[in-house]
């Protein structure tokens, strides 16, 4: 499920001073070329880092008239010694909302949320819990079950698709608890995830616009047209009218309260003080906890789930194309639906359910 790529970047570099923590989670911080009051936190896609997609980054703050605060997964860039998890990557998304409203006071709807590809998980669940600005989905999955049944068919999609409920996102769920507008962006050639997709969770979404860009796969946007199609949704829904907010302006935020992420002496550096965004001076007082942002009513102290992992385990097949190929690789999908299915024929899948000694084969 993730696949993160050599990280592109280390804690050491900090990204020339762009890497910073927010609720001890580590983002890169790009701001706007002009003052603005809006932040966007972009959550990535899966075969990348914050340093990979920094140019990209620049352009949509710079012509979005946004500041991004860019978050990097567990398991992904300065954080490769982690265990990347769908549990990791929720947990990271808030700190970095929670700390944005309730350590530094940003209104939630001077802020953005943004999900591409496999970040359209941590990013709908957040907004489906919060009410941010507006919530802005690149190459999005609806659920585990149409993704798995689109790669290897049918049959396969009964035995795996139990494994992803678990471990997985359901954005299909989400989608519909989501009080903001909305703005789906899709290749209409997108091979990895079809834009049916998200034509799917657009008929789900209370307030939602969609946009179908045209020759367009799952990678290589050409990003000046999508950002106009994002800025035009932005007015439409008045999102830079909340400059009105009376605030601090975002470097200062970044310079006084926000920490650089730099080693030294295998200590990483912490904010000596607080203050709201829209405060004049700093206060005397000391740092406090950053208190939680509302996920619903979940219970004080929920009862363990047990939780499913699946291994896939190759064995020799006799068409040249492995389980795994078929699984992963977008070109096997060419292969005829027979011969996919003697592909996973030579595949054995291992459970282990956490919460108990056994595994088992099937």
């Amino acid at each position: 499920m993730f696949r993160p790529p050599v990280p592109s970047y280390d804690v050491l570099d900090g990204l020339e001073g762009a890497l910073h923590e927010l609720g001890d989670v580590p983002c890169l911080i790009i701001e706007s070329k002009t003052p603005s009051s809006i932040i966007m936190i972009h959550c990535h896609g899966n075969a990348t880092d914050v340093g990979r997609i920094r140019e990209t980054l620049e352009l949509l703050a710079d012509q979005l008239g946004v500041n991004i605060v860019a978050v990097e997964y567990p398991g992904y860039g300065c954080r490769s010694d982690e265990k990347p998890s769908k549990a990791g990557l929720d947990v990271s998304v808030l700190k970095v909302y929670s700390y944005l409203r309730n350590e530094v006071g940003w209104p939630a709807c001077n802020i953005l949320v943004m999900g591409r590809s496999i970040g359209s998980g941590p990013a709908t669940s957040l907004a489906s819990h919060n009410r941010p600005g507006a919530l802005i989905l690149v190459s999005l999955f609806s659920s585990i079950e149409d993704l798995i049944e689109q790669r290897v068919g049918h049959r396969a999609t009964r035995v795996v698709t139990d494994v992803f409920r678990v471990n997985g996102w359901n954005n299909l769920e989400q989608i519909s608890q989501v009080e903001c507008p909305v703005l789906l962006l899709h290749g209409s050639q997108d091979k990895i995830i079809p834009c049916s997709h998200s034509t799917k969770l657009f008929h789900l979404c209370k307030n939602g616009r969609i946009s179908y860009l045209p020759r367009t796969g799952h990678s290589g946007f050409r990003w000046l047209p999508i950002i106009k199609v994002m800025k035009q949704f932005l007015h439409d829904n008045d999102i830079f009218s909340n400059a009105k907010h009376t605030l601090m302006p975002f470097n200062e935020v970044v310079d006084q309260v926000i920490s650089p992420t730099i080693l030294v002496d295998e200590v990483v550096s912490t904010p000596q003080k607080s203050y709201k965004a829209h405060d004049t001076q700093l206060p005397s007082a000391p740092d406090s906890e950053v208190p939680s942002v509302d996920l619903g009513s979940p219970a004080s102290n929920p009862p363990k789930r047990p939780s499913l992992e699946i291994q896939l385990v190759e064995e020799p097949t006799e068409i040249g194309h492995s389980g795994l190929d078929v699984l992963e690789d977008p070109l096997a999908l060419r292969l005829s639906r027979r011969k996919r299915r003697q592909a996973l024929k030579g595949m054995r899948l291992l459970f282990t359910g956490h919460g108990g000694d056994e595994a088992r084969e099937g």
